[in-house]
């Protein structure tokens, strides 16, 4: 009677440390999965720009402001398009000299005009600015130099 008691409980601990290992085995899993999704989610939000753009529309005021980069597209053809990238631009706290800067929307046009209506659609429709030079033009002196 006693050897039948014995063995039952062995069997019940046999089946306490399966439950166990089960519960951390899924729980691992999952923390798994999630970490996973993070560094995913932290990939499609990145922050970093590419430096190739061949013009930057910004705008808003203070604390927040939007900036579209514009990218030539160029595989050959004639009518290539270009690829933007819509950014929000905040300070990291109020008053702070610091700035961080989220991609919103990543997209394409085809011509010229749907660069200015995606600029516009973004609020970064106040001023341009170009790589590597220090002068910043109007919208309107824009339009003149490059749709001409």
């Amino acid at each position: 009677m006693k050897k039948n008691n014995k063995k039952k409980r062995n069997k019940k601990k046999n089946n306490n440390n399966l439950t166990i290992i089960g519960i951390l085995l899924i729980f691992f899993s999952v923390v798994l999965i999630i970490y996973a999704m993070a560094k995913t989610i932290n990939i499609s939000n990145s922050t970093t720009i590419p430096n190739d753009y061949i013009v930057v529309f910004n705008g808003g005021v203070g604390e927040i402001t939007n900036s579209t980069y514009i990218y030539k597209i160029d595989n050959g053809d004639i009518n290539h398009g270009f690829t933007y990238i819509n950014t929000k631009n905040t300070t990291v706290s109020y008053g702070s000299s610091e700035w961080s800067q989220k991609i919103t929307d990543k997209g394409r046009v085809d011509n010229k005009d749907e660069i200015f209506e995606e600029a516009k659609k973004n609020n970064a429709y106040s001023f341009v600015s170009l790589p590597e030079v220090d002068v910043t033009y109007s919208i309107d002196d824009y339009k003149d130099m490059f749709l001409n």
